[in-house]
């Protein structure tokens, strides 16, 4: 404190004041001068016990011959009742539920800026969960939904030329898969095996005319000419007509089915699996579906906005502000609540101190008419 005063301009100017008063009051017996001398020092006296009641709000920190400063004396009484005031006038579930209807627009603004300004990423789902399997277990959990015994009864009565199923064109474009040369090499075998003349290589014989039988069979299919036609026309006279049960028994189909959804597994499985090792991007993934993320959280927002506002009002209300607060002031120092007390309240503080001169002034001048 008395650092405090001995930089102090008005404790300076009333001091002197009441010097000089004093001095001419003395030397020359003018009596206004000791008027203005009484003032002075009245002045300077309400001055000084301002100044020292704000000192004494914080000091002496630690107690000295059992007395203390009030804040630092009732520091947790005081934090206490800061933090209930603040929690039951200013920041409670209620008061922010109002803060944030009033102030939607600028809340959604601001998370569009967001978004917008920033280069966001999901981080990849695999990372999340500690299943290292999760695409083949995703997989496996839709193809277990394929019932093979359903999809049979769904079909079995059904005739192939009901489903719209080109089957002639199927099997004729794949016929070269197979007149191959595994079948060549059936052929022949079931030829050295029926026909054997003594000292004639047979096979040697047999060989290039399958080859060329077979060449030409798939140039007449490629050609779409008379063999092509003869293969479509008993196709579509044995078959079209036929019931799907008539053609392959539910064994042969499960094990169509079975082939097919192993192979839609190993293709579907190294897909996910790259997609869930993936950082996800957010303005990727909507543009990815042709939405505007604007017009989407603006249509969400307004769409939902009772139940948002209402999850934030829940929210809030497990959040105990009180207990934050509280345990904040507490863990000021006694210096750094001086500190924060005097930025609050600087100017009006300094304004009690001022507020002594005229009180001490007006004392004195009762004083001098009493």
């Amino acid at each position: 404190m008395i650092r405090k005063l001995a930089k102090d301009f008005l404790f300076w100017m009333l001091f002197l004041m009441y010097l000089i008063s004093y001095n001419i009051y003395s030397k020359f017996g003018i009596y206004v001068f000791k008027i203005i001398g009484l003032l002075s020092i009245g002045g300077l006296v309400g001055y000084i016990t301002n100044v020292l009641a704000i000192w004494m709000l914080f000091n002496p920190k630690r107690k000295i011959l059992g007395f203390q400063g009030v804040i630092p004396k009732k520091r947790d009484e005081i934090a206490e009742s800061a933090s209930k005031i603040i929690e039951d006038e200013f920041i409670n579930p209620k008061s922010l539920r109002e803060f944030i209807e009033k102030n939607k627009e600028d809340f959604v603004n601001s998370i569009i800026a967001f978004l917008n300004s920033k280069n966001i990423v999901i981080p990849p789902i695999k990372s999340l969960t500690n299943n290292m399997n999760l695409e083949k277990e995703i997989t496996d959990f839709v193809l277990d939904k394929i019932n093979e015994e359903k999809l049979w009864n769904l079909i079995k009565e059904r005739k192939l030329s009901d489903t719209n199923i080109n089957l002639s064109e199927i099997i004729i474009n794949n016929i070269d898969n197979f007149l191959d040369d595994s079948l060549k090499e059936k052929i022949k075998n079931l030829l050295l095996s029926k026909v054997k003349i003594l000292f004639i290589p047979v096979g040697s014989l047999f060989e290039p005319l399958m080859d060329r039988f077979f060449d030409e069979l798939k140039n007449d299919i490629q050609r779409r000419g008379e063999i092509y036609n003869n293969l479509k026309q008993m196709i579509e006279q044995n078959l079209y007509n036929k019931k799907i049960q008539e053609i392959i028994t539910f064994d042969q189909f499960e094990e169509i089915v079975q082939k097919v959804k192993l192979g839609v597994f190993n293709i579907t499985s190294e897909k996910l699996k790259e997609l869930l090792e993936k950082e996800i991007n957010i303005k990727s993934l909507f543009s990815y579906f042709g939405l505007d993320i604007n017009k989407t959280l603006i249509y969400l927002i307004e769409k939902y906005e009772n139940q948002i506002i209402d999850s934030f009002e829940k929210f809030f209300e497990k959040i105990s502000f009180k207990e934050i607060i509280r345990e904040k002031i507490q863990s000021y120092t006694l210096e750094e609540m001086e500190e924060v007390t005097l930025k609050l309240a600087k100017r009006e503080l300094r304004y009690v101190e001022i507020f002594g001169i005229p009180l001490g002034m007006l004392i004195s001048i009762f004083q001098i008419i009493f």
